[in-house]
């Protein structure tokens, strides 16, 4: 059951997304107790996933051609 939301069709060419429940989850706001159902919007932050991309890559010295 766990590789139903993997492979379903909702997914097409969609990358870093968070499944739950055989779905994908739905965006809560930031202060939703990480307990509950969803995904905290700043998870899926693509200007926070850069940032921290980078951050990364600098402070290993290892660069990744994205």
């Amino acid at each position: 059951m766990r590789g139903e939301c993997a492979a379903s069709t909702q997914l097409g060419d969609k990358g870093g997304v968070y499944c739950e429940d055989v779905d994908i989850a739905r965006a809560v706001p930031a202060d939703t107790p990480l307990y509950g159902s969803g995904v905290v919007s700043w998870a899926i932050d693509p200007d926070i996933a850069e940032r921290l991309w980078r951050l990364s890559e600098d402070m290993t010295g290892v660069k990744f051609a994205i």
